[in-house]
């Protein structure tokens, strides 16, 4: 019978530490998404009269576009 009770043993303190684990991921992922929330919170909104460059013809970007098509 002592083999069941160090099994039993080994089972609860498997749950309590798999417990642990799992409350301690759950608060760290809600404190990164709460994170996340704040910051978008935090866009600022405008209008802006520039005009939205992606590149700069350049040799470069010709060979690039010759070689890629």
């Amino acid at each position: 019978m002592n083999g069941n009770s160090s099994r039993r043993n080994f089972l609860r303190k498997s749950l309590k530490v798999g417990a642990t684990a799992l409350v301690v991921s759950s608060v760290a992922k809600a404190a990164t998404q709460t994170e996340l929330l704040d910051k978008e919170k935090n866009v600022i909104f405008g209008k802006s009269n520039k005009n939205e460059v992606l590149y700069q013809e350049t040799a470069h970007w010709e060979a690039y576009y010759k070689a890629a098509y």
